[in-house]
């Protein structure tokens, strides 16, 4: 069953959990993390993936998630959404 997965804080512990969901459809980040790599943990089910307010570079974001979900179609940062979808 396909499943959504919201985060306040990104951490080793989360990615452990994060492993083990493989039909996860929508991650719901608080914001990017900027000590624990996500790009590696996140399952390629991945559909959605959301972050509260970010001040770096949306394209640094962008790049690094399209190499790792083939399936995404939004990525969403604060109030700003982009479709993957072209």
């Amino acid at each position: 069953m396909p499943c959504n997965f919201r985060l306040f804080h990104y951490n080793v512990h989360s990615a452990v959990l994060l492993r083990i969901c493989t039909a996860l459809e929508e991650m719901i980040l608080n914001g990017v993390p900027m000590c624990v790599p996500l790009a590696s943990d996140l399952p390629p089910t991945i559909e959605h993936l959301a972050f509260g307010e970010y001040r770096g570079s949306l394209q640094l974001v962008i790049e690094a998630v399209l190499d790792v979900l083939p399936r995404i179609i939004v990525l969403t940062c604060g109030s700003y959404q982009r479709s993957m979808m072209n």
